[in-house]
């Protein structure tokens, strides 16, 4: 059953979805390789309680990345963030792609990302 917060505010009530990027918004921006040439990135917990405190709350939660990385896929694994779309090129993926028909209702979604100006 989801909980409502007590800190809800009226003006984000017609917000159903948050879709976000991961590099530089749920990440400190940075890109680092190992010596393999494996990709890690850094999250940070603060994000994930309040990604899981959104999604105990009844609503969707989608991650849309241009770039690609198994780093994500454990992450969003860990949180249990279904919707993930990663490794399209810029103006490559509309928004409703990583989201179910449901979810993808114009005006419910809040977009963070350093690449939302690129979506239709």
């Amino acid at each position: 059953m989801p909980t409502k917060l007590s800190t809800d505010a009226s003006i984000a009530e017609p917000i159903t979805c948050i879709i976000s990027d991961v590099d530089g918004v749920m990440t400190d921006g940075r890109i680092v390789y190992d010596d393999h040439g494996v990709e890690t990135k850094r999250f940070h917990v603060r994000d994930g309680l309040g990604i899981k405190l959104w999604m105990r709350s009844g609503f969707s939660f989608a991650i849309l990345s241009a770039r690609q990385g198994n780093a994500v896929k454990k992450r969003a694994a860990e949180l249990g963030i279904e919707h993930v779309a990663q490794g399209f090129e810029k103006n490559g993926l509309p928004r409703n792609h990583c989201l179910t028909p449901s979810d993808a209702v114009q005006n419910t979604s809040a977009i963070s990302a350093t690449i939302c100006r690129t979506l239709p």
